[in-house]
């Protein structure tokens, strides 16, 4: 259910925003209002499936500066959570199986902007979690970029960093196992 309340809020296509901005220009509004409504049309681009993810960074769980294009080489899926985040913690089973089944073409990759340094390591450790962690703050840079503000959010990259899967496709409609493995698939990466 969460996750489909975070898919509705995104934009389906980019056309629809552009018929938006383009209504909102008919009606004589401010001039900032449509720069704000480019700019997340373009956002949107940047974030739709094909597109290269923008190299942000974040922070490991040694306070260390890791940057996205540090994961190239292997399919990475992009996890944004936090520990009290229920939808988050029924996705755990899924990403344990996940990686177990696929470690060796598949990185995942889970970043936490809500607690602290301390409480991940803490989490990662007891629930003894071997794939890597990684830190944001909320108001980051790298928060906005990618436009997280729901919980779970996932992204699915191609080794070279390109949007196999934006957010807007884990849909709820498959658990996410069965999601992954499936793309996963379709490029020649079996269990």
């Amino acid at each position: 259910m969460a996750r489909n309340a975070y898919n509705s809020a995104w934009v389906s296509d980019n056309k629809e925003i552009t018929e938006i901005v383009d209504e909102l220009a008919q009606h004589g509004l401010h001039g900032d209002i449509r720069q704000s409504a480019e700019a997340l049309a373009n956002r949107y681009k940047l974030l739709s499936k094909g597109a290269r993810l923008p190299d942000v960074t974040f922070t490991d769980l040694s306070s260390n500066t890791i940057r996205l294009s540090e994961f190239h080489g292997k399919y990475v899926l992009l996890d944004f959570w936090f520990i009290g985040c229920k939808p988050c913690q029924a996705d755990v089973p899924y990403l344990k199986i996940l990686h177990a089944d696929f470690n060796s073409s598949l990185e995942i990759v889970s970043i936490n902007p809500r607690d602290d340094l301390n409480k991940i390591k803490e989490y990662k450790n007891h629930e003894g979690l071997g794939w890597s962690f990684l830190k944001s703050d909320m108001d980051s840079e790298a928060m906005e970029i990618l436009q997280v503000n729901f919980f779970p959010t996932y992204f699915l990259l191609d080794p070279d960093g390109n949007i196999i899967l934006p957010p807007i496709d884990f849909s709820g409609e498959k658990d996410l196992y069965e999601l992954i493995a499936d793309q996963l698939k379709k490029y020649g990466i079996e269990q």
